[in-house]
């Protein structure tokens, strides 16, 4: 109350009212857009099934060679969200070649999920801590099945961990979040959806 009074008398009064310099007529402008961005604490990024798929695709195909043993081929990635899941879910076909061994080859499906890391610095979104949720294979000698269950859990750690999955556009987008840290990842209408906040 008492500084609304002073305004009133400040305004009835003859004196002229100050003139403001630059500086301060910037700050009025400007004050109103500050106020606005301290309170953006929160950054959404939505991403699609088929915006996942093609940055997955980069990755693929791939092969390794284990133990001078088996060839692995991982090929033919498919994303898939699940409704509700706090993880990247996708699958992929692999084929290893073990005839230096068994002259046989093996065609198999492996399904894994993973965690959205974010790395401020480049402001890229990464798929990391793949776990290995299936190997179906269409025939494996029980002999060879832990020896190859090893290699491929190997081989789906080295070549999955750390995929970029997402970059954020601009220089000034990425200074405007280099302090953000993933505050929520969830999957809801098909989408990814990942929050970063301070």
């Amino acid at each position: 109350m008492k500084i609304k009074s002073s305004v009133l008398e400040f305004k009835n009064s003859s004196l002229p009212l100050p003139k403001l310099s630059i500086i301060g007529k910037t700050f009025l402008v400007l004050f109103p857009l500050l106020c606005v961005l301290c309170s953006c604490t929160k950054f959404t990024i939505s991403l699609s099934e088929q915006q996942l798929q093609e940055e997955i695709n980069k990755k693929f195909p791939v092969q390794k060679s284990y133990l001078s043993t088996f060839n692995v081929t991982f090929r033919e990635p498919k994303v898939k969200l699940e409704e509700g899941s706090d993880r990247l879910n996708f699958s992929f076909v692999s084929q290893l070649d073990g005839t230096r061994l068994t002259r046989q080859t093996f065609d198999g499906l492996v399904e894994i999920s993973g965690k959205i890391t974010y790395v401020p610095e480049t402001g890229e979104l990464y798929f990391t801590d793949p776990v290995i949720h299936t190997f179906k294979f269409s025939y494996m000698p029980e002999m060879f099945s832990q020896q190859v269950n090893e290699i491929l859990t190997l081989g789906v750690t080295e070549l999955l961990n750390r995929i970029p999955i997402y970059k954020l556009g601009s220089k000034n987008t990425n200074e405007a979040v280099a302090k953000f840290i993933i505050k929520e990842v969830k999957v809801k209408d098909k989408h990814l959806h990942i929050v970063l906040g301070l």
